[in-house]
């Protein structure tokens, strides 16, 4: 736990490296509120470069900091037309999950898997099961064999 805590402060420093080079006009659309939690919670020992030379997508960015980045963006810097760009293709992943989900747990499927599990269990069973007459049968078996015997 220790561990995600420690990456989520450092994904703070990265962001506040990044949002600082924006624009005034972009830096003054996120709140104070935000800037400061990002400030107060970062890993102030965390050594984040950020090349001005790459775009982006080529910086070495830990997961959250991209996370995080994106909802800034989604949140405060997009355009009305960019935020339904987003809100669509994040419908279309949430859908996509969804599709996955079902196929993995699709209860149709489950309830198969159990029927044929439980009717391996039960072939197996017999397979070990000894034959054994019933004690009616050899009982009938030992008079006739007396009977036999006698005549």
């Amino acid at each position: 736990m220790e561990d995600v805590e420690n990456q989520i402060a450092c994904s703070y420093k990265e962001v506040l490296t990044i949002i600082s080079l924006l624009s005034r006009d972009d830096w003054d659309k996120i709140p104070n509120e935000r800037k400061n939690f990002y400030f107060e919670n970062m890993n102030k020992n965390y050594n984040f470069n950020f090349d001005i030379s790459k775009s982006l997508d080529m910086q070495q960015l830990l997961p959250y900091t991209r996370v995080i980045l994106k909802d800034i963006f989604k949140k405060y810097l997009a355009t009305s037309e960019e935020k339904e760009e987003i809100l669509k293709e994040e419908r279309q992943e949430y859908f996509l999950i969804e599709e996955e989900k079902r196929k993995k747990y699709n209860p149709d499927n489950l309830f198969k898997k159990v029927e044929t599990k439980v009717e391996k269990e039960n072939t197996e069973e017999l397979a070990l099961v000894e034959y054994k007459e019933s004690i009616f049968k050899r009982f009938f078996k030992k008079i006739l064999n007396k009977f036999q015997l006698k005549q």
